[in-house]
């Protein structure tokens, strides 16, 4: 049986991945500001979503995949999108929360009740 080629880079992956997640899930609860808050999480989605997409580019590179690069990489922006859009931090009690509803105007806070979009 041939063995794969990506199989060694796996735990890399999986470490960096855990990193940028707990750096950026630091980084984010020690900011006082919602709108600081809300700033670095976009940074961070964006930053994970390249670290997925190249990552993800690679190894498609290492199977011999080339046509299917595009189709991951416009996953990863359309995922980075939709953290981007549907992401808010309260400006009243501070806490993440996420609107399920794509086409509605308006929004509370889940926590507190505050009025965000």
């Amino acid at each position: 049986m041939k063995t794969d080629p990506a199989a060694p880079y796996f735990p890399f992956y999986m470490i960096g991945l855990v990193s940028i997640g707990l750096a950026s899930w630091l980084w984010i609860k020690t900011r006082s500001k919602p709108a600081n808050k809300k700033k670095w999480f976009d940074v961070s989605a964006i930053v994970t979503g390249i670290y997925v997409g190249v990552f993800m580019s690679f190894i498609l590179g290492l199977w011999d995949q080339f046509y299917l690069i595009p189709f991951p990489l416009l996953a990863c922006v359309f995922i980075i999108y939709l953290n981007m859009r549907f992401t808010f931090f309260c400006d009243s009690c501070g806490k993440r929360s996420f609107s399920q509803s794509w086409l509605s105007r308006v929004f509370h806070c889940p926590h507190c009740g505050h009025k965000l979009k």
